[in-house]
């Protein structure tokens, strides 16, 4: 057989099951049908970017979920019991599942490369602290700020987000240039510790089930 054949072969096995259920294409993938997975994941891609998506991935990412969700089916089609459920809802779960660990597995990147920032700066601040500023862009750090005392809020911006030296910091504050030492370094540590403790983003809890 040639690769026209071949082709118009797989084409017409596809148009044979384009109208077969979630379920019907279930059995059919779970015998090895190619083009049964084909149909399903056709049907679903769109839907599926969506609810990754929804996770707060960006689309290209979500792209590549749900295609990783349909190895996932291909590889563990026997575990699909219709009478358990439906395929959408089997589907979504690990389409949601898959999302959330990418999410987790960015999050821990960024969140290790804050904090190996955070540990290598002075207590009294140096001329490493241009890394601090870099790294207070992070969606993390400017959630994690909002938790300090406004005060220390307001000394870690005006020295991180605006750049402000501490002198000028003492000047603008009309406190003493050691007091906005302390404060700084205070800061800092509560922001590293704030960083290094274990979370759940409010959008997982409500998703998860």
């Amino acid at each position: 057989m040639n690769s026209l054949q071949l082709h118009s072969t797989r084409k017409k096995d596809c148009e044979q099951v384009t109208d077969n259920s979630d379920a019907q294409l279930m059995r059919l993938i779970q015998a090895r049908s190619e083009p049964a997975l084909e149909t399903l994941f056709r049907r679903y891609l769109s839907r599926g970017i969506r609810r990754a998506q929804h996770t707060g991935l960006d689309y290209q990412t979500a792209e590549d979920i749900v295609a990783e969700a349909f190895i996932k089916i291909w590889n563990q089609a026997e575990k699909f019991q219709a009478m358990r459920g439906s395929f959408s809802g089997w589907f979504y779960a690990i389409v949601h599942n898959l999302a959330i660990d990418e999410l987790r597995r960015t999050q821990a990147r960024s969140n290790a490369q804050v904090k190996a920032h955070l540990a290598a700066f002075d207590p009294l601040g140096s001329d490493k602290d241009y890394l601090f500023l870099q790294e207070l862009d992070q969606i993390q750090v400017r959630n994690a700020l909002t938790q300090l005392p406004e005060t220390q809020q307001l000394l870690l911006r005006l020295a991180y987000i605006e750049g402000l030296s501490r002198r000028e910091i003492a000047k603008r504050l009309e406190l003493p240039v050691g007091t906005v030492h302390t404060r700084v370094r205070l800061g800092k540590e509560k922001l590293k510790r704030l960083l290094q403790e274990p979370k759940r983003a409010p959008a997982f809890e409500a998703l998860a089930s």
